[in-house]
């Protein structure tokens, strides 16, 4: 059977990670397989949307989409989602960030034969994170529920008044750099090493599939900036009697955006935007859980 793969790629500045990206992706071998290379460039600032747009004109594998404001996450990929069942019928959707590389050039191959296999909805590989030195999926066994995610939020509070004062004071990097001394290793999703069903997949880079589609035919749930996309995801296949397999003997690594960490400016108020970004996520995943439940 034949199959069309998209992969869409959600890219903000640095045109350098998403072309070696999109380079590596090319030098995979995809033999006679279908496939297409849509970039979604998220309104970056740095005009790097326009660059890619220009630099892939003449290249009949690559589409670059350019969203007029920042989406987020969610819309961000959805907006290269729908443009690939629409123009090209694509029957596996691959979601990827730019900072990703994959070293297995049988890949192509072995998500098909996956596909073929088990007939997934959502699919996630192992990712290796190359910067904590990690294995990052699965996140969790099953989507955060209500309580939890309540619990959450309260953390998020207290933490968002100690960060606010710590910014006024201006002390964020003495308190960041003894934090640094004591800070717990980083541990590996529990049982990466094992194949799984209907498990919480990172968001790095998975894939999604026609009867996911068929089912949320918008793509991701809309209603978040960042963060949350991957439990309402698996909320959102058990819901539907839908099938997410996690293979671990299929890989990516993880670069972890290496020019975002190193990037000039306010180290604290960044963490703050992250985390409001975070707590809206977790109410906007109440409503909908409350709104599905009932």
């Amino acid at each position: 059977m034949n199959h069309f793969i998209c992969i869409v790629i959600l890219h903000y500045n640095n045109a350098y990670m998403t072309t070696e990206y999109v380079s590596n992706l090319k030098s995979l071998n995809w033999n006679n397989l279908q496939y297409h290379i849509i970039v979604v460039d998220n309104a970056s600032p740095d005009k790097s949307g326009e660059i890619l747009e220009q630099q892939y004109s003449v290249d009949d594998h690559i589409d670059v989409i350019l969203l007029h404001e920042n989406e987020g996450f969610a819309r961000g990929n959805n907006a290269g989602i729908q443009y690939a069942v629409a123009k090209y019928d694509s029957d596996i959707i691959i979601v990827s960030n730019n900072d990703i590389l994959i070293s297995d050039k049988d890949f192509p191959g072995k998500i098909i034969n996956e596909y073929e296999h088990s007939g997934f909805d959502v699919f996630g590989p192992d990712i290796f994170s190359l910067y904590r030195n990690i294995h990052q999926s699965p996140i969790r066994n099953i989507y955060s529920e209500a309580e939890v995610i309540k619990q959450r939020i309260a953390d998020i509070d207290k933490k968002l008044k100690k960060l606010k004062i710590i910014d006024r004071l201006g002390i964020y990097e003495l308190v960041r750099g003894i934090k640094r001394l004591v800070r717990p290793e980083y541990i590996s999703a529990e049982n990466w090493d094992k194949r799984q069903e209907n498990v919480v997949v990172q968001g790095a880079f998975f894939a999604i599939s026609r009867g996911y589609l068929e089912a949320y035919p918008e793509g991701l749930y809309p209603g978040t900036f960042l963060y949350m996309e991957e439990d309402i995801l698996n909320y959102r296949v058990i819901k539907s009697g839908l099938k997410t397999v996690y293979e671990p003997s299929i890989k990516v690594k993880h670069l972890e955006s290496a020019s975002t960490r190193n990037l000039s400016g306010n180290r604290c108020k960044k963490y703050i935007f992250e985390l409001e970004h975070m707590r809206e996520s977790c109410m906007e995943m109440i409503k909908y859980l409350e709104q599905n439940d009932n």
